[in-house]
């Protein structure tokens, strides 16, 4: 029996991975602007087709999204979580270059100047 498989801390420093051998992405938050980012940080996010949108209005309706986000180059797909006291939405891409586009395009804006609410993405 290899001692590393058994080991716990070489268990926790391994990359997971899927059936196919392929890496297993973590979850991440972006924490600094695109502009300072590392070479290996830039590769890391090459190919994000998602972006998270929050600071909905309560009374927001998935038709009002979709409206805004049909107009975004290469946007294919929205999901909208109406549960809990938060709305929040997940919009798809179909290439990964255009989710930064349309993160920099929403963030901070005026979605519902009468509630005041403001996408944060």
């Amino acid at each position: 029996m290899n001692s590393s498989s058994s080991n716990p801390q070489s268990m926790a420093n391994s990359t997971p991975t899927d059936s196919s051998g392929k890496k297993v992405r973590k979850l991440y938050t972006i924490t600094k602007s695109r502009e300072s980012w590392t070479e290996e940080e830039h590769d890391k996010f090459i190919e994000v087709r998602t972006i998270f949108i929050s600071s909905l209005p309560e009374d927001v309706k998935e038709r009002e999204l979709q409206n805004l986000l049909r107009w975004l180059p290469s946007y294919e797909a929205l999901q909208v979580n109406f549960k809990g006291e938060h709305r929040m939405s997940f919009a798809l891409f179909t290439t990964p270059l255009f989710p930064i586009a349309a993160k920099d395009a929403l963030q901070e804006m005026v979605f519902d100047a009468e509630s005041k609410s403001v996408l944060h993405t």
